[in-house]
């Protein structure tokens, strides 16, 4: 998918803010959903994989398993949504503001203290033994991001599913 400007529209509901993550399988925009007022993320997807039938019929069979994932330590995927006139698909998904899991580390000098290192993997641990209980878990990519987040003063590690995983 093309680059996104900031205060552009898309779908008349959606308004890019920011980029806040770049990778090899597609940029990720934080947004305002100009409905709710709410901060959403924005995940495109890659040219390649839009203009692939049969990845686009894997990329939909896919949301449609990880839409329903709803666990405190999953980011949710709210929508796939389709850009007519540039034939393109995008990720709508929950915006969690923090740190990757390896920015953490690095401000914490690189390791973390056991009990710290402990209460985090327990938190992966629950979201992916929830996640792999799922039909149809076996189809879903490993996580390319980790995230914490902050709320409520505790940290909570957030787990985002990106569905362009299993594709490849």
């Amino acid at each position: 998918m093309r680059e996104l400007k900031t205060g552009e529209t898309l779908k008349n509901k959606y308004q890019i803010i920011e980029i806040i993550g770049r990778g090899g399988m597609g940029t990720v925009y934080k947004a305002r959903d100009l409905h709710s007022g709410e901060h959403i993320a924005i995940k495109t997807i890659p040219a390649e994989v839009c203009k692939s039938p049969e990845e686009m019929e894997r990329m939909k069979e896919n949301f449609s398993l990880v839409h329903k994932l709803k666990h405190p330590n999953i980011a949710t995927t709210l929508a796939l949504e389709y850009l007519d006139a540039e034939n393109e698909y995008f990720l709508v998904m929950e915006y969690c503001k923090g740190v990757s899991l390896k920015a953490y580390r690095r401000k914490k000098g690189g390791k973390l203290p056991p009990a710290e290192a402990f209460r985090i993997g327990k938190q992966i641990a629950s979201a992916l033994d929830y996640s792999h209980s799922q039909p149809g878990a076996f189809r879903w990519g490993t996580p390319l991001g980790m995230g914490m987040l902050m709320k409520s003063q505790c940290m909570r590690c957030v787990w985002m599913i990106f569905i362009l995983g299993s594709m490849r």
